[in-house]
């Protein structure tokens, strides 16, 4: 990693995969990606804070939206090694690079503070060496294979009705 990095902006991953994401799925909205914060109820800088998280915008009490973003998830854990991501979190399940899932997501930090459900956004995390990524082919790959399985899912409902 270069020791340039400017933390204080958004970093090329999240950019990325926010362009990669949105022109597969126009509805969804980039909720941000660098905010210089903490992690709501700690003293910890949030990720955003260096620009190296992504909100997705995406509601689970959508059904088209949950859908999407529920094969999202999927996606992203399974193209997480390859694109530098250590974790996602979505509708009260977390994913992670050290500990695995999806696991429950709820309840609050050891401060007393509730945690964020994430019910409707997907979080996307990259460690710092993967922030720095410029192309996420195997991501890509992965999110155009959801467009279209959403594709084959919606006509498959249109028949339906």
């Amino acid at each position: 990693m270069s020791p340039n990095v400017n933390w204080s902006q958004d970093q090329p991953a999240p950019r990325s995969a926010i362009r990669m994401i949105h022109a597969n799925f126009p509805q969804v909205k980039n909720l941000g990606i660098y905010v210089c914060r903490d992690i709501k109820g700690t003293n910890i800088r949030s990720a955003h804070a260096e620009g190296r998280a992504l909100d997705v915008g995406l509601r689970a009490h959508v059904p088209s939206e949950k859908l999407i973003a529920d094969q999202l998830f999927h996606a992203l854990i399974r193209s997480a090694y390859k694109s530098g991501i250590d974790n996602i979190i979505w509708n009260r399940q977390i994913w992670s690079v050290s500990h695995g899932g999806p696991r429950p997501w709820t309840g609050k930090y050891k401060n007393g503070a509730a945690k964020n459900p994430h019910t409707d956004h997907l979080h996307i995390e990259w460690t710092r060496d993967g922030s720095q990524f410029e192309r996420l082919n195997f991501l890509e790959l992965q999110i155009s294979i959801v467009r279209q399985g959403v594709e084959e899912i919606v006509r498959a409902q249109q028949n339906i009705a």
